[in-house]
């Protein structure tokens, strides 16, 4: 099975562009792991926003490698820059 159908990679909208993630985006979304707020209403994952981040990262990762599909990056069309997240 292939799961890059899954994945909206080299789709885009008007203002977003969606791409797989790589392990150099991880200095741009860990801030995120950084404010409480962020996770608030998460449960499980870890007390400490590295190894929550690197938690994430890792899951993402491994749904690449297997062919399930995962989260696509939103880059923010016209400065380029990581914004968000989105996808299984």
């Amino acid at each position: 099975m292939n799961g890059t159908r899954y994945l909206l990679e080299h789709s885009s909208t008007g203002r977003l562009i969606f791409r797989k993630f790589s392990a150099a985006d991880y200095t741009d979304w860990f801030p995120f792991y950084l404010d409480p707020a962020s996770t608030e209403f998460w449960e499980g994952i870890p007390d400490s926003p590295d190894r929550a981040c690197r938690s994430q990262f890792d899951r993402i990762f491994e749904r690449y490698d297997k062919g399930l599909g995962g989260m696509n990056a939103l880059i923010e069309r016209e400065q380029q820059v990581l914004v968000g997240m989105c996808g299984l």
